[in-house]
């Protein structure tokens, strides 16, 4: 097998296997340099560049001096070893070691250096929003270094024309000002998943961020450096530098980057969902609610629903308030960037728990009966018309496509698919999951999430 499908493979599996994978490093056999040497049978337990030198054993401090290294910090491993006893019925002791880097075979160091890199992302390919309109987006999911002495390939971005074409390459444009009923304002490129342009007859188009907040409104590309007019999309490719009208796109899908979700999430944001349908992250009054004549932290409270230019407050000690607006505009800072005011009466709702942040269409249920999905034989994912009894009624329609489930691909070919597997999990009786985020599909170019939850107070 070629060493390089083989070690993507490897690293293909680190991501798909579950995160308590990084807990139980496999045994394998390892490499001393010195090819005399037998290989050992270890787990690899932990990697630092910063061992101390006085932790490796004498063997390894007197292989090192004879190596010509002399520093008193250096990389090393910690490997727990399987030392076979006299007898081969017996099984092997297990005993801690502490490795330097330097003494294992160039493929082992290479093992090493691939698992660290991944082991540093794990909080961060759990979170980023791998999958968005039902596509991939293009992400690094091996640690970058020369191959045949040339650079690693970089990532692309995905632009959809609307004369069926599609383009990858770096988009240029940094900005993009949305006008939304609620407010208009900027947001950066490095904040930005997708862009749908003009997905309505009215000429609407939306920004999905890399929080999958979602914005809607009309949309225009300001100029900027590098971009010579404005509207036009510019993006470099392997043709060169590319320009196309606004008007031509359809879409982008943008890459990952390693640094979107810096500062996002932070104390005091809340998810607010507004009357057009968008759903947004933000700070509300700096954290902090003016209720009934004194300031209430977002922390302590579960959600607030508006209605009439009324809003019931609801506390996680299960108390309540009623909020009547001081101000008919509320001062907003989005995660995504800009601060704005929004008119209270474009407000719906308000989740303020961190742990409870529902996208797009929320359904609660109390069995795996009330989210069941009757797909099309013969078209895997495809949704038939829903019955007028169903949780799904008014909200899917015959022909709707599942592009999407928690983030990931979905898989409709497997006897298990992923949507019965997801709604499985939703209520398992051991470790259910929270919530389950169903991406759909409608036409060529309407998208919408169902977020799926366990109705409060049910016993799964």
């Amino acid at each position: 097998m070629n060493l390089t499908f083989k070690r993507k493979l490897v690293l293909l599996y680190f991501l798909l296997v579950p995160l308590s994978f990084f807990a139980a490093e496999p045994f394998r056999d390892w490499k001393n340099q010195n090819s005399k040497f037998k290989p050992i049978e270890a787990q690899l337990l932990e990697y630092s560049e910063a061992f101390d030198r006085k932790k490796f054993s004498k063997y390894y401090q007197d292989w090192l001096e004879e190596a010509g290294i002399d520093s008193d910090i250096l990389p090393g491993v910690k490997l727990r070893v399987k030392i076979p006893q006299g007898r081969k019925k017996e099984p092997a002791e297990e005993r801690d070691y502490e490795v330097p880097l330097a003494v294992l075979s160039e493929s082992d160091k290479d093992y090493i250096l691939d698992w660290h890199w991944l082991r540093q992302r794990e909080d961060f390919f759990r979170k980023c929003l791998k999958v968005v309109l039902g596509e991939p987006r293009d992400i690094r999911t091996e640690r970058p270094r020369l191959d045949d002495g040339q650079d690693p390939p970089p990532l692309d971005d995905l632009i959809y024309l609307r004369n069926g074409s599609r383009k990858r390459g770096t988009v240029i444009n940094n900005n993009y000002s949305i006008h939304t009923p609620y407010g208009e304002f900027v947001v950066g490129k490095g904040r930005l998943a997708a862009v749908q342009f003009e997905v309505d007859e009215a000429g609407r188009s939306v920004l999905t961020g890399v929080n999958s907040n979602r914005l809607s409104g009309f949309l225009d590309l300001p100029g900027e450096a590098n971009v010579n007019e404005p509207n036009f999309l510019v993006f470099e490719s392997n043709n060169g530098q590319e320009s196309v009208r606004k008007e031509e796109v359809s879409r982008i899908i943008f890459q990952v980057r390693e640094d979107e979700l810096d500062g996002l999430g932070t104390e005091g944001s809340v998810s607010l969902r507004l009357a057009n349908g968008d759903y947004l992250d933000a700070k509300v009054y700096e954290g902090e609610l003016p209720v009934g004549g004194r300031s209430v932290k977002v922390s302590e409270v579960d959600r607030v629903e508006v209605a009439n230019g009324q809003a019931s407050v609801f506390y996680k000690d299960g108390g309540r308030d009623n909020w009547a607006f001081a101000e008919e505009d509320l001062p907003l800072a989005l995660d995504l960037g800009p601060a704005f005011s929004v008119y209270h009466g474009h407000l719906k709702k308000m989740y303020c728990d961190t742990a409870f942040r529902p996208l797009g269409f929320l359904i609660e249920a109390s069995s795996e009966r009330d989210v069941s999905i009757s797909f099309d034989r013969d078209a895997p994912g495809r949704v038939r018309s829903p019955s007028s009894s169903s949780n799904y009624y008014g909200i899917l329609e015959e022909g709707d496509k599942i592009v999407s489930i928690n983030r990931e691909m979905p898989d409709f070919e497997s006897r298990d698919n992923s949507f019965d597997k997801a709604v499985d999990d939703l209520f398992d009786k051991k470790e259910p999951l929270p919530k389950v985020e169903i991406g759909i599909q409608r036409g060529e170019n309407q998208f919408f999430l169902i977020t799926l939850v366990r109705k409060q107070g049910d016993d799964v």
